[in-house]
C-alpha cells in the first residue's frame, strides 16, 4: 500500500471500528504498519474487540521487535502489536543463503561482469538474486523434461503446463508449484505473548508432497480479545450491523423528541437573549446615568480629610514607621486643604468636574460607555454618579474622597509615608487599573496620579476613567500651554496629543501611566523637573525616541539607599519595564498584579485592614487576661474560705440566729457572738481549775487562740483587695482600648462594628 492508500485507509478507520474484528494490514512498509497501530491505539481499539494480523513476504530484521523506533511512543506502540500477528515467509536456507549472497558477490568480480564494488566493500549480494536462481532453476528443469519429450520449449503455454507440480530444494528452501503455478512457500506466524519481550513463532503453516498445505501448532496462542479466544468469523449484529437494527417507528420517535428538545432549547436560549436584549434598550433609553442639573446643589467651602488614628501606640503588629505615618497623615490631611469643586447630589457628598462643550453628542456608543461605569462596583475603582447634560456645559459627578487625590498626599511633605504603606497604595492602584483592564471600557486613558483619589479608610481609588472621547476634547482644549503639556507627563509616547494625531489610550498606554505614578509614589516627587526644564521641552524630548529614551531621573535611587532593599529594586525593574518604549514589551496589568502580590507574601497591605486585626487581636487578648485573673482571684477566695473554715471551731461553721439581744460580728459566711466567747471563757475555767491556773490565764490562751485566725482575715481581705485593684486595671485599660477603637474613621468604625456583628 502507498502513502496515498494509506490515507485513504486512515479515513475509513470507522468503518471496522462497528463492523470488523478482524483487520488484515498490506503494506511494504514497518514504519506504516507502527503509525496504523498507533493511530489505532488513539481510537480505542486495543480494548480486545480487534485482532490484526500483518503479512510480510519477507521477514524485516525486526521481526522480534517491531514496535521498537527510539521514541516516547515505544510503549503504546506494544501494547497495539500484542494485539497483532505477523505472518512472514519461514526463514530461507539459513547459512546457505549467507554462502550464496557471498559467492554473488565474488562472481560478480569475475569476468565478464567484472564489477568489484560489492565484493571490495564487502557487501553481500541481494536478498532476491536467491529467488532468481530458484527461478532460473525451475526454467531449466522445465526445458530438460521439454526436451527430453522432444516438445516446442519456445512454446511458453506449453512450458508453464510443464512446470506445474514441480518441486525442489533450492537456495530459498523448499520450493512447491500447485496446480495453478503457484509457489507455495512455508510460513511462519508470529506472535507476542505478555511475559515474553519479543515476538515468537506459534504456528507454521508447511506444504506437503501431496500438494496440501497443513498448520503446525508450535506453541500456545495468547489471544488479546475480551473472551481470551479467536474472533467469531461473523460479528454478532452482522458485518452492516443488519442484525440489530431497530425499528422504523424506534428511531423515528427518537429523531423526533431529539428534534423537539432542540427547538425547546433555541426557544428558550432566544427569548433569553431578547429579555436581556430589550431590557438592556429600556435601560439605554432610561438614560440613568443622566443626572439633572437642579439637583446638583455646589458649595464653595473646602472640604478636608477627616478621621484620626491615635489608637496605634496599641498596635504592636504595625512597624513605627507606619504608625508615624498614619498619626502624620491623620493630622495634617485634616489641616491640608483639599480644594476641588465638590457638591452634594440626593445626600450624597461628590467631586463635580465641569467640561467644556466640544460639540460632542452623546451617541448610542457613549450612553452604552456611561451604563457600564454606572455600574462599576469595586473597592478601587472611584463609583461613577452620572454626567449632567445641559446647555451650561456638560458635567461628571463622582464619589467625593475625604483625603483628596493621590498628588495632593505626595505633594504634602508633613505626611510620612513609609515603605508598608506606599506599598498599600501601589497595591490598590494596580488591582483598580486590572479590573479597569478587564472591563468594557478595556483602558482608562488618562492615568495620573491626580486622577486617584483616597478615601477615609486610605484606600486608592481610580477616578476619571472612560468617556475618551470627551476627555480627550477636555484636554485637548486647555488654555494654558504649561498646563497642557503638564498634563502630558504621564502619557505614553505613542498616545501624546499632537496636531496631526489623535489618540484615545490603550491598556499598554495605561501602563507606562502606571510606571510614572509609580515613581512618583517611591521618590514622592513629580516626574520631572518643570524649574529646570519646561513641559514642552519634556514631551518633545519624549517624542525624540532617544536612547535610552528620556524619562524620569533615577539618580535618587541610590542616594536613598533603595538598592539595599529587596522590594525596592524589583519596584524599580518594573518601573523600567512599564515605561519601554516599545509597547509590546510592557507587561500587563495582570503580570503587574502577580509581582505586586508576590511583594506581599500574601498578606494585606491596606493599612487600616492591618491595623484592625491587631486591635482585634489586642482586644481578644485582653479579654482573656481578664478571664484568667478573675478565675484566679475566685480560687484564691475558694483556698481563703477553706483555710478559714479549718482555723474556726466547728460550732461556728453553721450561722446562728440569736435572738438575744447582743452584739454580733458577721461576716460573709459566719457569726460570731460576744456571748460565745464568755462561754468559752467559763468552760476553760472549769477546766483549768483541777490544774490551778487563773481566770486570766485561760483569756490568755484564748486570745493567743484567736489571733491566727484574725490574721487570716486580714490577709485575705488583702488579697481581695489586690486582685480588685488588678481587675479595675484590667478594666480601665480595655476601656481607654475600646474608646480609642471608637475614634476611628466612621468608615472604619462602620466596618469593625459590621465584623463583630457577623461574628
Amino acid at each position: 500500500m502507498n502513502r496515498k492508500d494509506q490515507s485513504s485507509a486512515y479515513g475509513r478507520e470507522a468503518v471496522f471500528e462497528t463492523a470488523l474484528q478482524v483487520i488484515i494490514f498490506c503494506t511494504e512498509n514497518n514504519a506504516d504498519k507502527r503509525r496504523f497501530l498507533l493511530r489505532a491505539v488513539d481510537k480505542g481499539m486495543a480494548d480486545g474487540s480487534y485482532v490484526f494480523f500483518l503479512p510480510d513476504h519477507l521477514q524485516p530484521p525486526n521481526v522480534e521487535t517491531p514496535w521498537i523506533a527510539g521514541n516516547q511512543d515505544d510503549e503504546k506502540a506494544k501494547l497495539m502489536y500484542s494485539h497483532a500477528f505477523q505472518i512472514t515467509v519461514a526463514e530461507m536456507g539459513g547459512q546457505d543463503i549467507e554462502n550464496f549472497r557471498d559467492q554473488v558477490s565474488q562472481n560478480m568480480a569475475s569476468p565478464p561482469w567484472n564489477y568489484n564494488y560489492t565484493y571490495v566493500n564487502g557487501i553481500k549480494g541481494s536478498e532476491y538474486s536467491a529467488f532468481l536462481h530458484d527461478a532460473v532453476y525451475l526454467y531449466l528443469l522445465t526445458l530438460n523434461d521439454t526436451l527430453e519429450e522432444g516438445l516446442d520449449y519456445k512454446n511458453g503455454t506449453l512450458m508453464f503446463e510443464k512446470a506445474k507440480g514441480k518441486s525442489f530444494r533450492g537456495v530459498t528452501g523448499n520450493v512447491q508449484l500447485d496446480d495453478n503455478g503457484d509457489r507455495e512457500p512455508d510460513y511462519w506466524i508470529w506472535g507476542l505473548k505478555s511475559d515474553s519481550a519479543k515476538y515468537e513463532v506459534v504456528m507454521e503453516a508447511k506444504m506437503t508432497s501431496e500438494i496440501q498445505q497443513k498448520i503446525f501448532q508450535v506453541q500456545s496462542i495468547e489471544w488479546k480479545t475480551i473472551d481470551h479466544g479467536p474472533p467469531p468469523d461473523e460479528p454478532v449484529c452482522g458485518f452492516n450491523q443488519e442484525k440489530c437494527q431497530q425499528s422504523t417507528i424506534d428511531k423515528t420517535i427518537l429523531i423526533v423528541c431529539l428534534c423537539m428538545a432542540l427547538i425547546i432549547v433555541l426557544l428558550v436560549m432566544g427569548s433569553f437573549y431578547y429579555y436581556r436584549r430589550y431590557r438592556y434598550e429600556k435601560e439605554l433609553v432610561l438614560e440613568l446615568w443622566k443626572i439633572k442639573y437642579e439637583d446638583v446643589h455646589k458649595t464653595k467651602k473646602a472640604l478636608a480629610g477627616s478621621g484620626s488614628i491615635s489608637m496605634l501606640s496599641l498596635c504592636t503588629g504595625i512597624t513605627d514607621d507606619t504608625t508615624n505615618s498614619l498619626n502624620s497623615a491623620s493630622q495634617n490631611v485634616n489641616g491640608y486643604q483639599i480644594f476641588s469643586t465638590v457638591g452634594h447630589y440626593k445626600g450624597m457628598i461628590v467631586t463635580i468636574r465641569q467640561l467644556k462643550k466640544c460639540g460632542i453628542t452623546i451617541d448610542r456608543n457613549t450612553q452604552m460607555e456611561l451604563k457600564e461605569m454606572r455600574e462599576f462596583t469595586h473597592e478601587n475603582v472611584n463609583r461613577f454618579i452620572g454626567m449632567c447634560v445641559d446647555e451650561r456645559g456638560p458635567m461628571v459627578l463622582t464619589l467625593y474622597c475625604a483625603k483628596g487625590s493621590l498628588q495632593d498626599i505626595i505633594a504634602n511633605e508633613d505626611i510620612k509615608l513609609d515603605s508598608l504603606f506606599k506599598l498599600s497604595l501601589i497595591t490598590d492602584l494596580t488591582i483598580g487599573m486590572n479590573f479597569i483592564h478587564n472591563s468594557l471600557l478595556k483602558f482608562h486613558g488618562n492615568l495620573k496620579s491626580s486622577n486617584c483619589v483616597i478615601d477615609n479608610r486610605w484606600v486608592l481609588k481610580v477616578t476619571d476613567f472612560g468617556l475618551a472621547k470627551i476627555n480627550y476634547c477636555y484636554r485637548n482644549t486647555i488654555p494654558s500651554e504649561h498646563q497642557f503639556f503638564s498634563h502630558q507627563f504621564w502619557t505614553a509616547p505613542e498616545h501624546v496629543i499632537t496636531e496631526d494625531t489623535q489618540h484615545y489610550g490603550s491598556q499598554k498606554g495605561d501602563i507606562y501611566s502606571f510606571g510614572i505614578i509609580l515613581y512618583e509614589i517611591i521618590f514622592r516627587t513629580e516626574p520631572y523637573n518643570t524649574d529646570l526644564i519646561s513641559p514642552q521641552d519634556v514631551i518633545k524630548k519624549i517624542l525624540t525616541s532617544s536612547k535610552p529614551p528620556f524619562r524620569p531621573d533615577l539618580d535618587g535611587y541610590k542616594n536613598k539607599n533603595f538598592d539595599k532593599i529587596p522590594e525596592m529594586k524589583t519596584l524599580k525593574h518594573l518601573m523600567e519595564n512599564c515605561w519601554n518604549e516599545n509597547p509590546f514589551y510592557r507587561p500587563t496589568a495582570a503580570a503587574i498584579k502577580q509581582k505586586i502580590s508576590q511583594l506581599q507574601g500574601g498578606k494585606k497591605t491596606n493599612i487600616v485592614d492591618n491595623m484592625i486585626q491587631i486591635l482585634e487581636k489586642y482586644a481578644n487578648n485582653l479579654e482573656e487576661i481578664v478571664e484568667e485573673r478573675t478565675e484566679a482571684l475566685i480560687e484564691e477566695k475558694k483556698k481563703t474560705d477553706r483555710l478559714l473554715y479549718q482555723m474556726l471551731p466547728s460550732k461556728y461553721n453553721v450561722e446562728v440566729v440569736c435572738s438575744r439581744n447582743t452584739s454580733k460580728v458577721k461576716s460573709r459566711y459566719k457569726t460570731y457572738t460576744h456571748q460565745d466567747e464568755n462561754d468559752n471563757l467559763k468552760s476553760c475555767i472549769n477546766y483549768k481549775q483541777s490544774k490551778t491556773r487563773s481566770v486570766d490565764t485561760c483569756r490568755e490562751k484564748l486570745r493567743q487562740r484567736r489571733k491566727p485566725r484574725s490574721m487570716l482575715v486580714r490577709k485575705w481581705l488583702s488579697d481581695k483587695r489586690h486582685f480588685s485593684t488588678l481587675l479595675k486595671e484590667l478594666k480601665t485599660k480595655y476601656e481607654k482600648a475600646f474608646y480609642n477603637y471608637t475614634r476611628l474613621p466612621r468608615g472604619v468604625y462602620n466596618e469593625v462594628l459590621r465584623r463583630d456583628t457577623a461574628e
